[in-house]
């Protein structure tokens, strides 16, 4: 069921987005901080490596092509994860206002938007167009190039964008893969 791993996606973002601005309001010990940040690392490992990647081998019944963009794509998102996991003296040069790379968070946005050309277009197709977009969204996680942070009023828009993509797929069913 193709649509419920992409309402996981977008909810599991969301969820990321409230946890961050919920915890910030408590006084945390060091012990507590490790804890939270190995958690976090390993459900973002799910959320933004594994349920991806297996929304991609599944919507093209494990093509080769598929299954060499997934191991790409889990590779980027293990490596950005392993990164920014270390202390800010060993992440490199830092840019102010800006992210190193693209946020994982992105894929709960771009994979959802790219996943609705399934819809319209033969699936056969869709499933490289996929594949691709994958490769190159798991290479702008790991690129180090600034992007500009998201304006904190901006993200009242990406809630109602999340929002609407979660109904659209309710809406829209499954994406059925293409038998060979």
């Amino acid at each position: 069921e193709s649509q419920y791993t992409i309402i996981s996606l977008i909810i599991a973002s969301v969820g990321y987005i409230f946890s961050y601005r919920f915890t910030a309001m408590f006084e945390r010990e060091d012990a507590q901080i490790s804890f939270d940040l190995e958690f976090d690392v390993l459900s973002k490992s799910v959320v933004y490596a594994l349920l991806p990647a297996s929304l991609l081998i599944s919507l093209s019944l494990g093509s080769v092509l598929s299954v060499i963009a997934a191991a790409l794509y889990i590779l980027a998102v293990i490596i950005r994860l392993a990164h920014f996991n270390h202390a800010i003296e060993f992440q490199g040069e830092q840019f102010d206002g800006k992210t190193q790379g693209l946020p994982l968070e992105a894929s709960a946005i771009f994979i959802p938007i790219i996943s609705l050309l399934g819809y319209v277009i033969p699936m056969n197709i869709f499933q490289y167009v996929l594949a691709v977009a994958y490769i190159i969204l798991g290479a702008s996680f790991v690129v180090k190039y600034p992007i500009p942070k998201l304006p904190e009023k901006w993200l009242v828009y990406v809630l109602i964008l999340a929002l609407v993509l979660v109904v659209a797929f309710i809406f829209l069913g499954t994406l059925t893969p293409v038998l060979a």
